[in-house]
């Protein structure tokens, strides 16, 4: 389990929300975000090794996702990692995690917002 990098909790969704007509986003715009994702991370490891933020060597963790981080994504980091007795694998997990949640967001930093929703994807154990 600790080697998996996103859980994600799927509710039952109401008949209600299941039989309306409105959609949500579109398959193509997911797609078209996530092909820019994938080309700003490509771009960024040219000429080293690995091409996605999955493949991140701690180094480049530490220049690419660490020192992109904003004050306060800096902060819910460290409340992280010391309520919830983070390994440093899980460290650089939530940081990769972050890395990608901002390439999806076009954003050259890592955010409050992407770093919350990385530290979400952790394992719930109880």
């Amino acid at each position: 389990m600790d080697r998996i990098d996103l859980f994600v909790d799927v509710p039952r969704v109401p008949f209600e929300k299941l039989s309306g007509l409105s959609g949500g986003e579109k398959s193509e715009a997911v797609r078209e975000r996530v092909a820019r994702a994938r080309q700003v991370q490509s771009g960024r490891f040219d000429g080293s090794p690995g091409h996605t933020n999955a493949e991140m060597t701690p180094p480049q963790v530490r220049d690419f996702a660490q020192r992109q981080l904003a004050d306060g994504a800096g902060d819910v980091l460290k409340l992280a990692v010391e309520r919830l007795n983070l390994s440093a694998r899980a460290f650089h997990r939530l940081l990769k995690v972050a890395r990608t949640i901002a390439d999806l967001a076009d954003s050259d930093g890592i955010e409050t917002p992407h770093m919350a929703e990385a530290i979400q994807y952790r394992a719930r154990i109880e």
